[in-house]
């Protein structure tokens, strides 16, 4: 079956249902990149009604900024903005440990940098990308490639960390260099460390090698191939539905 048209067929069958999971974040991606390519409206709508049910549901958290900042930035209706402010309020303005847990990571500081850049003045940006930086390095143990925790806490910070870095201005180049230096390390370690017979790590993993890859933060030629490999692996392991979407998110078709 024609990847696009699979992909299509997944998103009729799996409607938003005011919930946000591992699969729901990765179709939304997948439907942002496909709409940030071809401008595919279906993939526009299904964002939109993945934010409107979260919406309705009152069930917004960090981890749906993606969604919610999109809906908002598309249609300008002010429930998004009111939902974006109400889990900013929840937050509190700024993280206050001096290093910040993995889950914290990925979590909460992609949307923390994204309420900066697009609703808050970039005030606490500096603080955002500081905050990831100076915890990676409390947590990151060089000789096993991997923040404590283990490889899916990495996996799921390194995504983190490429959304922040694609949000990162390019006047705030500072801290977006620091970012993409602890981006580089840290994906290398994984690549290292991880297998490919997980399907969650792996997806993670390889959606945020795509993420550099399209922000031309690593070399398009090494990594790729080791991506293609990977995903034949996830693949052959019985996980066939996973690698579909991985070639969908990285653009292999």
């Amino acid at each position: 079956m024609d990847i696009k048209a699979w992909f299509r067929i997944y998103l009729d069958e799996h409607r938003p249902d005011g919930n946000w999971s591992l699969q729901a974040d990765w179709a939304a991606r997948c439907c942002l990149q496909q709409y940030a390519v071809t401008g595919d409206e279906a993939c526009r709508a299904y964002v939109i009604a993945w934010a409107d049910s979260l919406v309705a549901a009152d069930a917004c958290q960090p981890e749906c900024g993606k969604a919610l900042f999109f809906a908002l930035a598309q249609t300008g209706e002010e429930k998004y903005r009111d939902a974006i402010e109400s889990v900013m309020a929840k937050l509190g303005r700024a993280p206050s440990a001096a290093v910040l847990p993995a889950e914290t990571l990925y979590a909460e500081l992609p949307f923390r940098m994204a309420y900066e850049m697009k609703l808050g003045g970039m005030e606490k940006v500096g603080l955002c990308a500081g905050k990831f930086v100076q915890s990676f390095k409390a947590l990151w143990d060089a000789e096993r490639g991997l923040i404590s925790g283990g490889r899916y806490q990495t996996a799921a910070m390194l995504l983190a960390l490429a959304d922040c870095i694609d949000l990162c201005a390019d006047q705030l180049y500072e801290h977006w260099r620091a970012m993409v230096d602890v981006y580089r390390v840290a994906l290398r370690g994984l690549l290292a460390a991880e297998t490919p017979d997980n399907p969650e790590t792996a997806g993670t993993l390889l959606t945020a090698l795509f993420a550099g890859v399209r922000m031309n933060l690593i070399d398009p030629e090494r990594y790729l191939p080791i991506a293609g490999k990977r995903i034949d692996a996830l693949a052959a392991a019985g996980h066939a539905h996973a690698a579909e979407m991985l070639k969908l998110e990285g653009g292999v078709l």
